[in-house]
């Protein structure tokens, strides 16, 4: 009896050694203040080209024009542009076209204008209004400033040994892609009476370009 009575209080003894450890342990475990790691790389501040200070455009073109009766050839030319109040524009343009022989030329077997008169040519003086300002995005981190122009103007046109007065109606795409570059892609109706062969009518004469254009 008095051996069970010696291990009995030997374990708790123990025991209660054991319990005075792990609290001593615990009351020194201290906790360490968070820290915060900052990012390297800070964020950019993406600037877009715009036109703020520059107001002048000069360039070149290439296209097709389809002048009415005949069929669509290439077509090239030079143009200037100047902006102001900010959603206006004027341009004034020059350009011309070599036109092949019509199809009811073909069919007659002959020519009925001479290798002279076949060239389309003309200058004219368009205004812009910029309706659709807005930004064009190239995937997920390019995106440049951009706007859709209502396009209507005057001019002269030269074909078949004539020169009559134009009317031009039609829209503008202009993209800038720096500061000193930009793109368009313009649609245009040139309207004019033409009298060939006795047949005086009002003609549409359409025309899809692409130009570009130093900015300054």
């Amino acid at each position: 009896m008095h051996k069970w009575f010696q291990h009995i209080v030997l374990v708790f003894g123990l025991s209660l050694y054991a319990l005075a450890a792990t609290g001593a342990d615990e009351s020194n475990v201290g906790i360490k203040p968070i820290k915060i790691i900052e990012p390297k790389d800070k964020h950019r501040v993406i600037k877009d080209a715009t036109i703020d200070t520059e107001s002048f455009e000069v360039g070149a073109f290439a296209g097709f024009i389809s002048v009415e009766d005949f069929s669509a050839n290439a077509v090239f030319g030079i143009s200037g542009a100047y902006h102001f109040l900010d959603k206006m524009l004027l341009i004034a343009s020059y350009g011309q076209s070599d036109v092949e022989k019509a199809t009811f030329e073909k069919l007659a077997g002959g020519s009925f204008l001479a290798d002279e008169d076949r060239k389309f040519k003309y200058y004219d003086l368009q205004f812009g209004y910029n309706l659709f300002p807005g930004k064009s995005f190239f995937g997920e981190s390019r995106n440049f400033n951009s706007g859709i122009y209502l396009l209507a103007g005057v001019g002269n046109s030269t074909f078949a040994d004539d020169t009559n007065l134009t009317f031009i109606i039609g829209s503008s795409y202009r993209m800038v892609v720096t500061d000193w570059l930009t793109w368009n892609i313009d649609f245009r109706d040139r309207i004019f009476n033409r009298d060939f062969l006795d047949d005086k009518k009002t003609t549409h004469n359409i025309e899809f370009s692409s130009g570009l254009n130093y900015l300054f």
